[in-house]
C-alpha cells in the first residue's frame, strides 16, 4: 500500500511497478464527491499507465529484474513519507537486487537499488527505466499548450513530441546525455523519469500487440566485481504540476530545467509572472474571481501613466 497527504495507491510487486496512483486533492469534476483523479493504473485496465525500473540482461549477469519479476517484500508494511519499503530478488547465479522505494511529502519517488554480486565472477548490469501509457488520451487541443511526450536531454534541451507525431515517427532517440529527465505530460499532471546517471533516452509508440506510448532510458553499464556491490539511484515524479513544488525540485535536486515540465507558452516572460501574481492574490483573498479583478486593477495602475499620456 501507498499513502501520503497527496497520494493514495499501491506498488505492484510484479515488476516493482508504480501502477496504482490517485491524487487525493483532485477530482474528476469540481464536485468533491466525484472520483479522485487516477494518474497511474495497472496493465490490463482500460487506461493502463505505469512506471517501472529494471535491468538489461547480459552474458555475465544471468536473469535480471524486468517486467515479470516478482519481488519479495523485505521491509516495510506500506509506503509513506519517512516510511520507505524495501523489496528484494535474487537471480539464478546468486546476484541479489535489493530495492528501496521512498517518497517525499510531494510527488517525488526515489528508487535506490543495491546490487550484490555473490558469485565468483564479475557481472555486468545495465539499468533501464520506462513510463508506458496504453491508449491515446484526450488532450485539451490548445495551440500553446503541449500534451504528450516530453523531456529535457542534456545539451539537446527541451523535447516536446505530440502523440500524433510519435505515432507517425514510431521512435525518436538522441545520443547519450549526462543529465536530464523524460516522461509524459498532461495539462495538469505529469510523470517523469529522472535517471541518476548518464543515459540514452528514447520516445516511442508501439503498435504491435496492445498499442502504447513509451518514454524510456538505458543507463550506464556497471561491472560489479566478484563479492562486491553497487548502488544505483533513480527518481520518478508522478503527480500534479504545482509550480512551487516543481521549482523546488528543480533547485534543490539540481535537475536540468525541470520547471519546463509546465508549459508557459511562447510568452512565458509574461504568463509566468502573471500566474504568480494571481496565485498570490488568490492566497490572500481566497477567491479566484476577485483575484482576477484585483490583478486587472493592479495592471491598469501600472500602465496608467502611459494610458493617460496617450
Amino acid at each position: 500500500s501507498l499513502e501520503t497527504d497527496l497520494l493514495i495507491g499501491s506498488i505492484n510487486t510484479r515488476g516493482a511497478r508504480i501502477d496504482d496512483l490517485r491524487l487525493k486533492n483532485y477530482h474528476v469534476t469540481p464536485d468533491k464527491s466525484s472520483p479522485l483523479i487516477e494518474l497511474l493504473s495497472p496493465r490490463g485496465t482500460s487506461s493502463a499507465y505505469f512506471a517501472e525500473f529494471g535491468y538489461v540482461k547480459s552474458a555475465t549477469s544471468g536473469e535480471v529484474p524486468g517486467p515479470e519479476t516478482v519481488w519479495q517484500v523485505e521491509q516495510g508494511e506500506g509506503l509513506g513519507v519517512g516510511s520507505p519499503v524495501t523489496l528484494s530478488w535474487t537471480n539464478d547465479k546468486g546476484i541479489k537486487f535489493s530495492r528501496q522505494i521512498a517518497i517525499d511529502d510531494g510527488y517525488m519517488f526515489t528508487v535506490t537499488d543495491t546490487v550484490t554480486n555473490s558469485t565468483g565472477q564479475p557481472a555486468e548490469i545495465t539499468p533501464y527505466g520506462r513510463v508506458a501509457r496504453f491508449g491515446q488520451p484526450k488532450t485539451a487541443n490548445i495551440f500553446v499548450l503541449h500534451e504528450g511526450l516530453i523531456g529535457v536531454l542534456g545539451e539537446e534541451g527541451l523535447q516536446e513530441i505530440d502523440y500524433d507525431d510519435i505515432i507517425d515517427d514510431k521512435e525518436v532517440t538522441t545520443a547519450r546525455v549526462d543529465d536530464g529527465w523524460l516522461g509524459i505530460t498532461d495539462k495538469y499532471w505529469a510523470t517523469a523519469l529522472i535517471p541518476g546517471q548518464s543515459f540514452k533516452p528514447r520516445f516511442s509508440h508501439f503498435d504491435k500487440g496492445v498499442p502504447h506510448f513509451q518514454t524510456d532510458f538505458i543507463g550506464e553499464a556497471d561491472l560489479i566485481a566478484a563479492g562486491a556491490s553497487t548502488t544505483i539511484e533513480n527518481r520518478l515524479f508522478a503527480g500534479a504540476k504545482i509550480t512551487r513544488l516543481i521549482d523546488a525540485y528543480d533547485e534543490n535536486l539540481g535537475l536540468n530545467n525541470f520547471d519546463l515540465i509546465i508549459d508557459w507558452g511562447w510568452f512565458y516572460f509574461i504568463t509566468k509572472p502573471l500566474f504568480f501574481l494571481l496565485d498570490w492574490l488568490y492566497t490572500l483573498i481566497g477567491n479566484f474571481g476577485f483575484a482576477i479583478l484585483m490583478a486587472t486593477v493592479l495592471v491598469k495602475a501600472v500602465f496608467f501613466p502611459l494610458a493617460n499620456m496617450s
